[in-house]
Protein backbone atom coordinates (compact mmCIF):
# COMPACT_ATOMS: atom_id res chain seq x y z
CA UNK A 1 0.00 0.00 0.00
CA UNK A 2 1.43 3.57 -1.26
CA UNK A 3 2.01 5.87 1.75
CA UNK A 4 0.68 8.75 2.06
CA UNK A 5 3.89 11.47 1.71
CA UNK A 6 4.48 14.94 1.74
CA UNK A 7 4.82 16.05 -1.77
CA UNK A 8 3.45 18.79 -4.67
CA UNK A 9 -0.41 19.84 -4.88
CA UNK A 10 -2.63 17.71 -6.14
CA UNK A 11 -3.11 18.24 -10.17
CA UNK A 12 -5.91 20.41 -11.24
CA UNK A 13 -7.30 17.66 -13.60
CA UNK A 14 -7.75 14.99 -10.34
CA UNK A 15 -9.82 18.20 -7.66
CA UNK A 16 -11.65 18.82 -10.69
CA UNK A 17 -13.49 15.66 -10.39
CA UNK A 18 -16.50 15.25 -8.75
CA UNK A 19 -16.55 13.64 -5.43
CA UNK A 20 -19.19 10.98 -6.96
CA UNK A 21 -16.43 9.63 -9.19
CA UNK A 22 -14.34 8.62 -6.41
CA UNK A 23 -17.19 7.28 -4.81
CA UNK A 24 -17.87 4.57 -7.31
CA UNK A 25 -13.84 4.19 -8.14
CA UNK A 26 -13.73 2.84 -3.99
CA UNK A 27 -16.64 1.25 -3.98
CA UNK A 28 -16.04 -0.73 -7.19
CA UNK A 29 -17.40 -3.97 -6.14
CA UNK A 30 -19.07 -3.49 -3.05
CA UNK A 31 -22.91 -2.52 -2.59
CA UNK A 32 -23.50 0.74 -3.23
CA UNK A 33 -25.79 3.78 -2.60
CA UNK A 34 -27.39 1.38 -0.09
CA UNK A 35 -30.41 2.49 2.33
CA UNK A 36 -29.83 3.19 6.10
CA UNK A 37 -32.67 4.37 8.08
CA UNK A 38 -35.42 6.59 6.65
CA UNK A 39 -33.23 9.01 4.59
CA UNK A 40 -29.92 7.52 4.52
CA UNK A 41 -27.71 5.99 2.09
CA UNK A 42 -24.41 4.86 2.73
CA UNK A 43 -21.91 5.22 -0.25
CA UNK A 44 -21.00 1.09 0.22
CA UNK A 45 -21.61 -1.48 2.03
CA UNK A 46 -18.92 -4.43 2.63
CA UNK A 47 -19.19 -7.77 4.61
CA UNK A 48 -17.58 -5.97 7.29
CA UNK A 49 -18.20 -2.08 6.81
CA UNK A 50 -20.63 0.61 6.28
CA UNK A 51 -18.53 3.03 4.29
CA UNK A 52 -18.52 6.94 4.03
CA UNK A 53 -16.37 8.37 1.37
CA UNK A 54 -15.60 12.33 1.75
CA UNK A 55 -13.28 14.89 0.56
CA UNK A 56 -10.15 15.34 3.53
CA UNK A 57 -11.68 18.50 4.18
CA UNK A 58 -14.78 16.97 4.95
CA UNK A 59 -13.89 14.33 7.65
CA UNK A 60 -15.61 15.10 10.45
CA UNK A 61 -18.66 14.63 8.27
CA UNK A 62 -17.50 11.33 7.29
CA UNK A 63 -16.97 10.13 10.37
CA UNK A 64 -20.59 11.40 11.90
CA UNK A 65 -22.03 9.71 8.88
CA UNK A 66 -19.74 6.34 8.93
CA UNK A 67 -21.00 5.96 12.56
CA UNK A 68 -24.43 6.50 11.82
CA UNK A 69 -24.68 3.94 8.86
CA UNK A 70 -22.42 1.40 11.40
CA UNK A 71 -25.47 1.85 14.10
CA UNK A 72 -28.02 1.23 11.57
CA UNK A 73 -26.51 -1.70 10.24
CA UNK A 74 -24.32 -3.24 12.80
CA UNK A 75 -21.01 -3.14 10.56
CA UNK A 76 -17.95 -1.60 11.39
CA UNK A 77 -17.87 2.39 10.00
CA UNK A 78 -15.42 2.74 7.39
CA UNK A 79 -14.15 6.43 5.91
CA UNK A 80 -12.72 6.53 2.71
CA UNK A 81 -10.87 10.48 2.88
CA UNK A 82 -9.88 11.34 -0.40
CA UNK A 83 -6.75 14.06 -0.82
CA UNK A 84 -7.17 16.98 -2.94
CA UNK A 85 -5.09 19.43 -1.94
CA UNK A 86 -1.58 19.37 -0.68
CA UNK A 87 -0.43 16.10 0.01
CA UNK A 88 1.57 17.37 3.43
CA UNK A 89 -2.09 19.05 4.20
CA UNK A 90 -3.88 16.02 3.83
CA UNK A 91 -1.63 13.73 5.76
CA UNK A 92 -1.74 16.38 8.63
CA UNK A 93 -5.58 15.81 8.10
CA UNK A 94 -5.21 11.80 8.54
CA UNK A 95 -3.77 12.31 11.67
CA UNK A 96 -6.66 14.19 12.45
CA UNK A 97 -8.75 11.60 11.47
CA UNK A 98 -6.54 8.92 13.73
CA UNK A 99 -6.39 11.13 17.19
CA UNK A 100 -10.36 11.06 16.79
CA UNK A 101 -10.89 7.25 16.34
CA UNK A 102 -8.02 6.58 18.74
CA UNK A 103 -9.28 9.22 21.41
CA UNK A 104 -12.73 8.33 21.47
CA UNK A 105 -12.07 4.96 20.68
CA UNK A 106 -13.94 4.40 17.84
CA UNK A 107 -13.59 0.86 15.57
CA UNK A 108 -13.66 0.71 12.27
CA UNK A 109 -10.99 1.58 9.17
CA UNK A 110 -9.58 4.73 7.25
CA UNK A 111 -8.70 4.78 4.13
CA UNK A 112 -6.52 7.61 2.80
CA UNK A 113 -6.60 7.51 -0.56
CA UNK A 114 -5.06 9.88 -3.74
CA UNK A 115 -7.01 10.86 -6.99
CA UNK A 116 -4.44 8.86 -8.21
CA UNK A 117 -5.17 5.63 -6.39
CA UNK A 118 -7.36 3.59 -8.84
CA UNK A 119 -9.15 0.98 -6.27
CA UNK A 120 -9.40 1.04 -2.46
CA UNK A 121 -7.09 -1.74 -1.92
CA UNK A 122 -4.08 1.07 -3.42
CA UNK A 123 -4.97 3.47 -0.57
CA UNK A 124 -3.32 3.58 2.85
CA UNK A 125 -5.61 1.59 5.49
CA UNK A 126 -5.73 2.03 9.18
CA UNK A 127 -7.79 -0.18 11.48
CA UNK A 128 -8.59 0.75 15.03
Amino acid sequence: MPALSSGPAMPQQAVSLPERFYQERFCAGLDTEIRVGQQRRADCISQTHAIEVVWHDEWKEGIGRALAYSAETGLLPGIVVVCRSDQAYCLKTSLLVRQTMTYHRIGGTLWDCLPINRRLSDCTEWDR
